[in-house]
C-alpha cells in the first residue's frame, strides 16, 4: 500500500512538472536539429468550437508544446536507432559499416532522382540543354564586360563512398539520367567554363592523407574544402596575368570533429552524442594580396564551409552568397535574391561561381 502511494506521488510528480515545463519552458533542453513547423496558439471562438477547428488547433499546440517534447522524441529515436538500426528522419539513411547518407543522394546514385523534375530522360535532357544554352549566351555577355562565371562542380558523398551507400527496396523505376554526367557533355559542347573537383576528389580519395568527407556528414571535410577551394581560387585566377591572391594553408593537424563533421548524425537527433572522431585539419590566411575582386556565389550549402574556413574578407571585397538562388548571406543591404537589382550586381561583380553538387537537378 505504501508503494502505491510513493508511486502515485512521483507519477503526480512528473505530470506537474511536465506541464509546468510545458507553459514556462523553466528547464533548458536541448533543441532539436533540422527544421521544425512552429504552431500559434490556438484562439478560442464559438464559431471555431463549433465547427472542431479550435479542438484541431489545441491538440497540434499541445503535442508541439508539451514539457521535455525534445528529450521524449530523442529517447523515441534513440530506442529506434539502438534496437532496430533505423534511422526515424526520412532524409537520413544508414549505409554499412555506420556510413550516413542523404536520401537525396542514394536517390541519385541509382538515377531515381530526376524523377523529382520529369517522368522520362528525353524531356529532362532538354531541359539541361536548354540551361545550358542560357548559361552560354550569359556567359559570352559577361566575358564582354570583362565578367567571369564559372561552374564549381562539388563532391557528393554517394560518388566517393559509394562503397558504403545503402541498398534501397524502395526504388522500382528505371535508372533515369545523372545531371552530372548529362551536364558535363553539354558544358564541353558550348564551350561553358567549369572546375570538376567532384573528380578530382574521386581520383585522389584514397592517396590523399584525408578523409575525404565525413562518417556522419554530408559536406567535404575541412581538409577537402581546404584543398578544393584553393584550387578553385587557382582557377579563378588562370585568366589573369597577375594573380590577385596568394594564399597559405598550414600542414594537416588531428583535432576533434567540428561543425558540420557530423551534420548528419545530429539530424537524428538521438539523446547519444556521436563518438568523437578526430579528422585532419588546415588553417588558411592570404599570404600575398595585391587586389580585391568582388565574388558572388550562387549555390547550395557547401559553401558555408568555405566560409568557415577561408579568411573571405581578406581575399575578396565581399563575396556575397545566394543559397539556392533564393535567401542572401554576406551582404549588408540584402536578405533575398528578389530584393537584388540583377543587372546592378554583375555590372560589380568580377567572378560568379556557380556551386553545383552533382546529386542536384537544378
Amino acid at each position: 500500500m505504501r508503494t502505491n502511494k510513493v508511486l502515485a506521488i512521483i507519477t503526480i510528480m512528473l505530470l506537474g512538472l511536465t506541464l509546468l515545463q510545458g507553459f514556462t519552458h523553466v528547464i533548458h533542453v536541448r533543441e532539436l536539429s533540422g527544421v521544425s513547423n512552429s504552431c500559434d496558439k490556438p484562439y478560442l471562438s464559438f464559431h471555431g468550437f463549433m465547427d472542431g477547428t479550435f479542438q484541431q488547433q489545441a491538440d497540434k499546440y499541445a503535442k508541439n508544446n508539451i514539457g521535455f517534447r525534445e528529450i521524449l522524441i530523442r529517447l523515441y529515436n534513440q530506442h529506434i536507432w539502438s534496437l532496430y538500426g533505423k534511422s526515424t528522419n526520412y532524409c537520413v539513411m544508414k549505409g554499412d559499416d555506420g556510413y550516413l547518407y542523404e536520401r537525396y543522394f542514394v536517390e541519385d546514385y541509382y538515377e531515381s532522382r530526376m524523377y523529382e523534375f520529369a517522368d522520362d530522360s528525353s524531356s529532362l535532357r532538354e531541359r539541361f540543354e536548354h540551361t545550358a544554352q542560357q548559361l552560354s549566351l550569359l556567359q559570352d555577355s559577361l566575358a564582354s564586360h570583362g565578367k567571369k562565371i564559372f561552374v564549381a562542380i562539388l563532391p557528393s558523398k554517394n560518388i566517393l563512398y559509394p562503397d558504403h551507400i545503402p541498398a534501397p527496396d524502395w526504388n522500382t523505376r528505371p535508372f533515369g539520367i545523372s545531371a552530372y554526367d548529362t551536364y558535363l557533355q553539354l558544358f564541353d559542347r558550348y564551350g561553358i567554363n567549369y572546375v570538376d573537383m567532384c573528380q578530382w576528389l574521386k581520383e585522389q580519395r584514397d592517396t590523399l592523407p584525408f578523409d575525404v568527407m565525413t562518417k556522419y556528414g554530408t559536406h567535404w571535410s575541412n581538409a577537402a574544402c581546404v584543398y578544393s577551394f584553393d584550387s578553385i581560387v587557382r582557377y579563378m585566377q588562370s585568366s589573369d596575368a597577375t594573380p590577385f591572391v596568394k594564399l597559405s594553408i598550414s600542414k594537416p593537424y588531428i583535432d576533434k570533429k567540428r561543425h558540420p563533421d557530423d551534420d548528419l548524425y545530429q539530424l537524428l537527433n538521438l539523446i547519444l552524442p556521436s563518438r568523437g572522431e578526430k579528422y585532419k585539419y588546415m588553417d588558411v590566411s592570404v599570404a600575398e594580396c595585391k587586389k580585391k575582386p568582388k565574388l558572388l556565389v550562387i549555390g547550395d550549402s557547401f559553401f558555408w564551409n568555405v566560409k568557415y574556413n577561408f579568411p573571405l574578407k581578406d581575399i575578396f571585397s565581399s563575396a556575397h552568397y545566394w543559397f539556392y538562388n533564393n535567401s542572401v548571406y554576406f551582404d549588408e543591404n540584402h536578405h533575398n535574391v528578389s530584393e537584388v537589382n540583377l543587372s546592378e550586381e554583375l555590372a560589380t561583380t568580377d567572378y560568379i561561381m556557380l556551386s553545383y553538387c552533382r546529386s542536384e537537378e537544378h
